[in-house]
């Protein structure tokens, strides 16, 4: 159950991958090194062929490395080890759509994360919760470890016990009921609620820091970014609402 607070704001983050090839496979462990023994060679009778098919295992061993690596590679943005904030977008959750916006820094991170921290502390402040969806899962992590990373205090509080303070609320938990390990994309929810969805965006996410830092393909990644948090702020209203209607309805019944 969630209620409806008007000091609440909606966030979401963006990233991308900032880092090189030789980083990435400094923190991975290293790929096998290619064994000529394992390689069968029983039922070859001459030294040619025998040779011939270690050299196209040894070829197919060094294509299989380098398409580990490109994984990794490609997958730097969603770690916030090999990766690094690009924007955080906010909107609070009574606002029109365009009340949201997506804040950069002049693609300073470590400024970026100063801010959303200032952000926090006024929000805890006004006893008021940051929204998100599998914020708790991904979003408030990567912001956690980026701040370690690059410096900046993440302030008191953030943790409760092991777990993230309760000024953040993942909307995806609460859609899921907490069902361990549950995860639902925004856009599938968004379109259960009959909300919207985001199928007309040419943008998405793994072309976003690349679109966004493109002027010729900006506003269409600013789209793209500021559509996460109007149906993000959607969903709470719909979830918000439901449980006040629910709530009241049982005060109804206690009175009569």
């Amino acid at each position: 159950m969630i209620s409806y607070n008007q000091n609440d704001v909606v966030f979401d983050i963006e990233t991308e991958g900032a880092t090189s090839i030789e980083f990435v496979k400094s923190i991975n462990p290293p790929y096998p090194k290619f064994d000529p023994s394992g390689v069968k060679c029983g039922n070859l009778k001459t030294e040619e062929e025998k040779a011939a098919k270690i050299e196209a295992a040894f070829t197919a061993h060094q294509e299989q490395e380098e398409a580990h690596w490109a994984e990794k590679i490609s997958k730097a943005a969603l770690s916030a080890e090999t990766g690094r904030v690009v924007t955080i977008g906010y909107l609070p959750v009574g606002a029109p759509d365009d009340a949201a916006y997506l804040d950069d820094a002049d693609f300073d991170e470590e400024r970026l994360l100063r801010r959303f921290w200032a952000g926090y502390e006024k929000v805890v402040r006004l006893q008021g919760r940051i929204i998100g969806w599998n914020s708790n899962g991904f979003d408030v992590p990567y912001l956690i470890k980026r701040s370690w990373i690059v410096g900046v205090p993440v302030p008191p509080g953030v943790f409760r016990g092991k777990w993230i303070s309760d000024t953040f609320v993942d909307l995806m938990q609460v859609w899921t009921v907490h069902e361990f390990k549950k995860f639902v994309k925004l856009d599938a929810c968004a379109r259960v609620l009959g909300i919207g969805n985001k199928t007309d965006q040419a943008c998405c996410g793994a072309e976003f820091a690349k679109w966004y830092r493109d002027p010729k393909r900006h506003e269409e990644a600013k789209r793209y970014g500021l559509l996460d948090l109007t149906l993000t702020r959607d969903i709470y209203r719909r979830l918000a609402w439901v449980s006040y209607c629910s709530l009241n309805d049982e005060r109804m019944e206690v009175a009569k």
